[in-house]
């Protein structure tokens, strides 16, 4: 299974003094149900929380949403979407990362601690959930069993969860741009 934004928050944006442990994650209760269900700990599970931001920082995906503006009815589609949308940012879509966790072909998708398209991940329970994967924490201190407990950290977490992603857009970008070079030709 592959879930995406199941954090305790979204990100450092959201954190509000006192309140920091409160935000509920996008898949609420639904996802502590399951989590917390002794049926499901040796279930196969990558929960990317804020890894996935790394589509949408810096300048690169702007100039990476201009140029897939102009491959056809899909870039115009794209182009009208996000114009009417207020959280389309760029080409954003909450999925998009579990797309390209599968999509990475010199990525092994057994094996999320392998640097990918959809970033690195890592196995902060490896005796009780031995198949239970989430963002990546680098040297960053962080308590993954009690987040709260390492909330001081939250923004490096964060900006290195990203980071994690973005070194992969550039690799992710010109396949993408490549693939629709051969579907649209000159069309473009």
């Amino acid at each position: 299974m592959v879930t995406i934004g199941t954090g305790l928050k979204y990100g450092p944006e959201d954190e509000v003094a006192g309140k920091e442990c409160d935000v509920p994650n996008w898949n609420g209760p639904g996802r502590n149900e399951i989590y917390n269900d002794s049926r499901f700990k040796d279930m196969w599970w990558l929960e990317i929380n804020w890894t996935y931001n790394g589509m949408f920082s810096g300048e690169g995906p702007k100039e990476m949403f201009e140029k897939l503006s102009h491959y056809g009815a899909m870039g115009q589609l794209m182009k009208f979407v996000t114009k009417n949308q207020a959280w389309a940012q760029y080409f954003r879509v909450g999925d998009t990362p579990s797309v390209l966790y599968l999509l990475d072909p010199n990525h092994n998708p057994d094996d999320p601690t392998e640097s990918g398209w959809a970033g690195k991940f890592k196995k902060p329970f490896q005796e009780e959930r031995p198949h239970y994967y989430t963002d990546d924490n680098g040297a960053v201190e962080w308590d993954y069993a009690n987040p709260c407990n390492t909330w001081d950290n939250l923004k490096a977490m964060y900006a290195y969860n990203k980071s994690t992603l973005e070194k992969e857009r550039s690799r992710m970008y010109q396949a993408l741009l490549e693939k629709l070079d051969k579907v649209y030709g000159s069309e473009r």
